[in-house]
Order: C-alpha cells, then sequence, then structure tokens
C-alpha cells in the first residue's frame, strides 16, 4: 500500500484503541521524516511507497487479548486446571479417609507453600504456561482451604457474628484473594485471571454481621479492596493485557456487592437515597475526569485500558438509576402522576433521565454523537451507548406501565417515525456504510 494508504491504517487502528498515542506521533514523525529526506535527494514527484501486505495469519500470532497465541496459552490453562482440581479433590478424600481434621490446614498449606516455592524458573514456552497455571491454582485453592480450615475449624472463629470479631475472620480471607491475585499476575495464568474472582465470595460471607454499621463497614473494606486492585491495574505500565481480564471480573464483583451494600448502608444511615446518588456523583466525577488524554492510558500492546470497568457497568450502573428513582419518588413523592386518568409512575422517568445524562456525558454533551460516533471498540462511546439503551428500556418498560395495552399507539408511529427519520438523514448526507468508512471487516 502506499504511504497515505498507511498513515490511513494506522490512524483506524489508533482510534480502535490498539495503537497508543506515544507510538503513532513516534510512527507518524518517523515517517514525516522519511517522506522529506526523499523529497530532498529526489524533487521529482514520489513513487507510492509500498508495504508488505498484512496478513491475519501474523495478527493472529500476537499475543494479543484473545488472538490466537491467547487462546492457545488458555487451553493449557485449562488442561493445568483440571490436573490442579484432581491433586486438591484427592487431598481432601484424603483427609476425610484418615479422619484426622488437623491435617487439613498443614497439608492443604503444603501445596500452597510448594506451588509457590516450586523451582521451574527454567522452563520456558508451552510448558512454562502449563506448569504456571497449576502452580496459581494450587496456591490460591491450597491457600484458601488451609486459611479457612484454621480460622473456622481450629481456632473456632466462624461462630460469632459480631463486630468487629467478624474481621478476623474476613481480612485474613480478603488477604488470601489478594495475594492469590498477584501471585496469578505472576505466573500470567490466564485461567486463574477468569476464576480469581471467586475467591472474593468467601470474604463476602463474613462480612455479615449483626451489626448494621458493621456489616456496611466490613462491605466498604472489601470494595475498597477491589477498588485498589482496579485502580493498580490501571496504573500499572507494564501489566500484560490479560491481566486485564482479572481486574474487569474483579469489577464485576465489585459490581455484585455494591448492590449488597446498597441495603446495607440503607439499614445503617437509615436513609435509602443518599448512598446511591452518591455512587452516581461519582460516577460522573470520574467519567469527567478520565475524558482527558493525560487520563488514557493502554496496555504495552496497545490494549485501551478504559475497558476495565465494562462489567461494573453492565452489572451495576445499568441498575442502579431504576434504584435511585425508586428512592427519589417514595421519599420526596409524589410516587405518580394522574395524566388523562392513567398513572404515570415517577420513577421510570427518573432512571431515563438519569441514564440520558450519563449517557449525554459519555458522548460530551453532543447528542448526534450518539447516533454518529457510538462504537463497539472505543470504550467511552460503548458506555454511552449501554446507557442510552438503558434509557429506552425504561422509557418502553415505562410507557407499557403507563398506557397499558395503549401505548401500541405510541409505539408504532413513533417506531416508523425514527426509521423514515433515519433513512432521510442517511440519504440526504449520502453517509457511506459503516464497512466503507472503516474499511473491510475483520
Amino acid at each position: 500500500m502506499d504511504l497515505t494508504a498507511f498513515l490511513s491504517r494506522l490512524a483506524f487502528h489508533r482510534a480502535a484503541g490498539r495503537l497508543d498515542e506515544t507510538s503513532y506521533a513516534r510512527i507518524l514523525e518517523h515517517e514525516s521524516n522519511a517522506t522529506i529526506a526523499a523529497y530532498d535527494s529526489n524533487p521529482e514527484a514520489l513513487k507510492p511507497v509500498m508495504i508488505e501486505s498484512w496478513k491475519s495469519d501474523h495478527v493472529d500470532d500476537v499475543p494479543r487479548l484473545f488472538g490466537k497465541a491467547y487462546n492457545l496459552k488458555f487451553g493449557l490453562g485449562v488442561a493445568a486446571t483440571l490436573g490442579a482440581t484432581l491433586i486438591l479433590v484427592g487431598t481432601a478424600l484424603l483427609c476425610a479417609l484418615i479422619d484426622i481434621d488437623e491435617l487439613v490446614t498443614p497439608l492443604f498449606g503444603a501445596i500452597a507453600l510448594a506451588a509457590f516455592f516450586a523451582p521451574f524458573s527454567h522452563l520456558e514456552g508451552r510448558a512454562k504456561d502449563f506448569v504456571s497455571e497449576a502452580r496459581s491454582i494450587l496456591f490460591a485453592v491450597g491457600l484458601l482451604i488451609s486459611m479457612m480450615w484454621l480460622l473456622f475449624e481450629i481456632l473456632d472463629w466462624g461462630d460469632t457474628y459480631g463486630f468487629p470479631d467478624n474481621l478476623l475472620t474476613m481480612l485474613p480471607i480478603v488477604g488470601v484473594a489478594l495475594f492469590a491475585s498477584h501471585f496469578a499476575r505472576q505466573m500470567d495464568a490466564y485461567v486463574s485471571h477468569a476464576l480469581s474472582w471467586v475467591l472474593w465470595f468467601f470474604a463476602l460471607i463474613s462480612a455479615f454481621s449483626d451489626s448494621d454499621f458493621g456489616t456496611a463497614f466490613s462491605l466498604s473494606i472489601i470494595m475498597a479492596a477491589l477498588v485498589a486492585e482496579m485502580v493498580l491495574e490501571w496504573l500499572s505500565d507494564t501489566r500484560p493485557s490479560s491481566s486485564g481480564v482479572q481486574a474487569a471480573m474483579q469489577g464485576m464483583m465489585l459490581g455484585i456487592i455494591a448492590w449488597i451494600s446498597l441495603f446495607a448502608y440503607e439499614d445503617w444511615l437509615d436513609n435509602d437515597y443518599v448512598y446511591p446518588v452518591l455512587l452516581l456523583v461519582g460516577w460522573v466525577v470520574v467519567a469527567e475526569l478520565s475524558k482527558h488524554e493525560r487520563w488514557a492510558r493502554f496496555y504495552p500492546n496497545g490494549g485501551n485500558k478504559g475497558w476495565l470497568p465494562i462489567l461494573l457497568v453492565l452489572v451495576f450502573f445499568t441498575g442502579l438509576p431504576l434504584y435511585t428513582g425508586l428512592q427519589i419518588a417514595d421519599n420526596f413523592g409524589p410516587d405518580d402522576i394522574d395524566i388523562a386518568g392513567f398513572d404515570l409512575h415517577l420513577f421510570w422517568v427518573y432512571a431515563f433521565i438519569i441514564h440520558v445524562f450519563m449517557g449525554m456525558q459519555a458522548f460530551d454533551w453532543n447528542p448526534s454523537d450518539a447516533l454518529t460516533k457510538s462504537s463497539l471498540s472505543e470504550p467511552r462511546s460503548n458506555y454511552g451507548g449501554i446507557f442510552f439503551v438503558m434509557a429506552f428500556v425504561w422509557f418502553v418498560i415505562g410507557g407499557v406501565d403507563f398506557l397499558e395495552d395503549l401505548a401500541a399507539y405510541l409505539f408504532l408511529p413513533l417506531g416508523f417515525l425514527v426509521l423514515a427519520f433515519g433513512t432521510w438523514r442517511l440519504i440526504r448526507t449520502s453517509s457511506k456504510s459503516t464497512t466503507e468508512d472503516g474499511g473491510p471487516s475483520d
């Protein structure tokens, strides 16, 4: 391809987040200097600079997320996980067979220590990937079982639900989850990245106490640990993109615990709207700050770290505006208003407004960008698209709740109007299809 086509393709990858700004600027500077030097030596019209055609086989070999190399290593990790699981199950059955409870902690502790200090640093390639995954699984599960058996069976600390006594069991398990997550990153164990979020459920069990404040405080500690994990992932300049899977799954766990914390804080504060409003304000502040270029972060292979909270958004922030709308309507009233004999429940309206606000913020308050610049490859506009979809969901459900069967007379003409207007605009502007704009689809 010629130089113009090459730079155009390069800009396309940069916009998709596969090429970071620094690398793009260096390549652009190099090509510009090369072009100037070539012109100085031969002022005649330059011939197109031919570059070897791009082949999909080359890209599949790149260690990028979900590429060929990733899938192969993940498959090896699954096989290693099965072998490690058999060892762990066999050890548990052995303990049951000899019927000596005191051996559970030392046996599983020995498995964790052996996995952590195993001298396999000389291994390379697939053998290293296979053994690293097994070590990660054996360490995480061995340490968890050893610790929980010590806390709940030997020390017998699990029978108390008082606060702060519940922290005696919760904090060590949080430490296990953090340590196991760190070791999985150290081993670059792909299956462990996808599964390490499960460890946080065991910490969650010990977070509940007979005190409303104690439960809210304990849940806050777990959420703070998960947020710290995600922030450290975002700040790191050396971690590979594979560890982003772990951070995204931790974001999902954060969303699950955040839902539970809503009710815990409601019981503690005896107030059901302050906490969700603060969470929404926190999202708006973070989203506003992160839109600046200096906040953009990328993995060494060019992957955009803006995708890290995607599961948090899907699990928690798709439903939080509805929950907040319910609390606002319940606390400040009225719950509904009568329009021509029909009751309009206002919490649908509040949820719709909040999600539209969040979507507009994602598109820098430019409503036209929501239709023309929505992207599945750019995190910020993707989140904006999710929020607008949720606003549409609340509009449809609220409309049916408001008008019941008569909503057909609202949705049918609106649907035809949207299709007609969209077709007219596209014909008028002679817009190209997304395939034509972005090159051939992969």
